[in-house]
């Protein structure tokens, strides 16, 4: 006989290892298609991608709607306990917020749509888009009190910003008050509040700057974004640890010259005294073609130099 669970989610394989999940609800089934493709485990991807989205229309709102509205989350901290007694006094434990989105809004954006079609249904249809939100916020409410309590000593709430895509008025008035809801219960628990900040952030300095995270992780400044590493420090050290700072294009021959990663490490130096609130690394991520001996370089560079005061 099967359980109430198995009747409500069917998980098989699709075209080209694809996995299909279809979710059966009271108010109708839903289905997502994605994963890995052999091609993407080849080439070491670790993210998976949605080849077909949960809201294909207007029918499939209901159902989603009620999957978060019904939604359970368990605290399960075990594991996150085991981990701090492995780490020691070598680091810290980090746990995950409610999703990579920042709010409800933000992970219906991410989550539920193509970009473009999601645009098109914040113009067109927002009162479902804002109907929709309060149903998933149910499961917001109930992932920010587990995490909440839970034994991590820092949680990365929230993920990807981009001016355009984000764009300020939106992030003001769809993010910013999760943003500060999160960061206000979690500091209240003693956690650390970090968020990964790694797109274009220009139009959203102020905005990221005021959201009450303490952390911006995984910077990334001018080559590839329009910031230049000077102004993030300048306008975010009395309040945000910049962690990341190193453009992963200075890694790739094909993209910048040793020259250009010297002269972009002699300016990081020179441009983030007192060197207070600072966490180097690379940010986004190391590709997987990337020139080893500039990792080298950046490495003895630090040691070097990264001693505080700058």
């Amino acid at each position: 006989m099967l359980t109430h669970k198995q009747r409500m989610l069917k998980v098989m394989r699709g075209e080209g290892g694809l996995q299909v999940v279809e979710y059966h609800t009271p108010r109708g089934m839903v289905k997502t298609v994605g994963g890995h493709t052999e091609e993407m485990r080849k080439k070491g991807a670790s993210l998976g991608w949605t080849r077909e989205h949960i809201i294909q229309g207007p029918e499939d709102y209901g159902p989603v709607a009620y999957i978060f509205e019904n939604m359970r989350v368990y605290p399960q901290y075990e594991g996150a306990e085991a981990y701090a007694r492995e780490l020691g006094e070598d680091g810290v434990v980090a746990a995950g917020g409610a999703s990579l989105g920042a709010s409800p809004m933000h992970h219906i954006q991410k989550e539920f749509f193509d970009q473009t079609r999601f645009f098109f249904e914040y113009k067109d249809n927002y009162s479902k888009l804002e109907a929709l939100a309060k149903s998933v916020e149910v499961y917001f409410e109930k992932a920010l009190e587990v995490i909440a309590n839970s034994p991590a000593e820092v949680v990365l709430w929230g993920a990807n910003y981009d001016e355009t895509i984000t764009w300020p008025p939106y992030f003001k008035k769809e993010i910013l008050p999760w943003l500060k809801k999160a960061s206000e219960a979690l500091k209240a628990q003693g956690k650390i509040v970090a968020t990964h900040a790694d797109g274009e952030n220009q139009g959203l300095m102020d905005l990221i700057h005021d959201s009450g995270v303490e952390v911006a992780e995984s910077i990334t400044p001018f080559p590839m974004t329009k910031v230049r590493i000077e102004e993030y420090y300048a306008r975010w050290k009395d309040k945000i640890t910049l962690m990341g700072c190193i453009p992963e294009c200075l890694l790739l021959k094909e993209t910048a010259s040793s020259e250009e990663l010297d002269q972009f490490m002699d300016n990081l130096f020179r441009g983030c005294k007192p060197g207070e609130r600072l966490i180097l690394g690379v940010a986004d991520s190391i590709p997987p073609n990337a020139d080893f001996e500039r990792l080298e370089r950046i490495a003895e560079r630090i040691e070097k130099q990264g001693k505080l005061p700058l």
